[in-house]
C-alpha cells in the first residue's frame, strides 16, 4: 500500500500526468522506501515506515498551506489522513508480529517444561 501511495504522490490521474515537484518526489520516494523496508522485514522497518508516514502527513499539510514545491494530487488533507492510516496499519502489523513471537516463545517454554517434568528417560523411549 505504501508503494502504491508513493506512485499516487507523483502521478495525477485526472488529467493524466506526472507531478514532478520536489515535495512530491520526496513523499513518493519516502513511501516507496518505507514499503520496501516493510517488505524486507528488517529490524529498522518500523522506523523507516513510520518516517515515511510522517513525511506523508507533513506533505499533506504543506500542500494544504500552499507551500511552493508541494502539489500532492487530490485534496491535500487526504494525504494527512493517508499518513495517519498508514501509521495505524503499521502499529497493528507490528503488534500482531509481536504477539506471534510471544505465543511462539510461550509454546516453546511449555514444551521444554513438559520435557523437564517427564524426565530424561522419556526422550529415549518411543
Amino acid at each position: 500500500m505504501m508503494c502504491m501511495m508513493g506512485a499516487f504522490a507523483i502521478v495525477r490521474l485526472n488529467p493524466l500526468g506526472l507531478l514532478l515537484f520536489p515535495g512530491n518526489l520526496v513523499v513518493g520516494l519516502a513511501l516507496l522506501i518505507g514499503g520496501l523496508a516493510l517488505w524486507a522485514q528488517r529490524s529498522f522497518s518500523l522506523a523507516v515506515a513510520t518516517g515515511a508516514a510522517l513525511l506523508t502527513m507533513v506533505g499533506g499539510l504543506l500542500t494544504f498551506a500552499k507551500v511552493k514545491g508541494f502539489e500532492l494530487p487530490g485534496f491535500p488533507l487526504i494525504w494527512l489522513v493517508v499518513g495517519l492510516y498508514l501509521e495505524m496499519r503499521l502499529i497493528f502489523h507490528f503488534q500482531h508480529l509481536r504477539r506471534q513471537e510471544l505465543a511462539q516463545r510461550r509454546s516453546d517454554s511449555e514444551a521444554s517444561k513438559a520435557k523437564l517434568v517427564a524426565g530424561p528417560d522419556s526422550e529415549d523411549k518411543p
